[in-house]
């Protein structure tokens, strides 16, 4: 039990050019941190300078209406994103001797193998320290079986829950942390402790 207390959780969302990890830059990413009491204790929003060679979708662009030449003039590098993820991962488990269980929506299939890929580039392997996950997708659709969508923005509304300014890293991830909260509810252990590993 007193594992379970200790547990941090790094909820974290990105958005980029595409949906091809290899091929699209990652041009913003957003993070909360917070505990198994829910409270938060750490948030972050960062502009993402697009590796050489990327590719741009005109309908990833028109969905997160990022300025690309804002990114390129003012975005931090890849690099210094990782750095500043492995201190914070290293700094929860040297002080709670757990590693981070990530958290997103639909981060399975979409924002891991983005962040992943991300880490290869800068010759880190983000498994090593995150090694397992929550995806608030497959969870919603075990509490939330009467949704007609499980997209972040129908449940937040079906919920009655807040969700402005959708599609960027940080606004999705304040209401991804509601939604959190609310699957996470009614003393629900299983619902904290269903990770999967990366």
């Amino acid at each position: 039990m007193e594992q379970v207390q200790k547990q941090k959780y790094l909820l974290f969302d990105l958005e980029t050019s595409g949906l091809n990890p290899k091929k699209n830059a990652l041009l913003e990413f957003g993070c909360i941190v917070f505990g198994q009491d829910l409270e938060k204790t750490f948030e972050k929003s960062l502009l993402i300078k697009p590796f050489k060679g990327y590719e741009a979708t005109e309908s990833a662009m028109k969905t997160n209406n990022i300025d690309l030449s804002q990114c390129e003039k003012e975005g931090c590098s890849e690099g210094s994103l990782v750095g500043l993820l492995i201190k914070i991962f290293e700094t929860i488990k040297t002080k709670y001797k757990l590693s981070p269980v990530l958290v997103g929506h639909n981060i399975s299939t979409f924002d891991i193998p983005f962040l992943s890929e991300v880490f290869n580039r800068d010759g880190k392997d983000l498994h090593s320290y995150a090694p397992t996950y929550i995806d608030t997708l497959p969870l919603a659709r075990i509490k939330c079986k009467e949704a007609v969508s499980y997209s972040l923005s129908n449940l937040c509304t079906m919920l009655g829950l807040p969700y402005v300014n959708g599609h960027r890293a940080l606004s999705d991830c304040l209401s991804n942390f509601e939604l959190v909260k609310y699957l996470f509810s009614k003393n629900d252990t299983d619902s904290k402790t269903l990770k999967y590993p990366l």
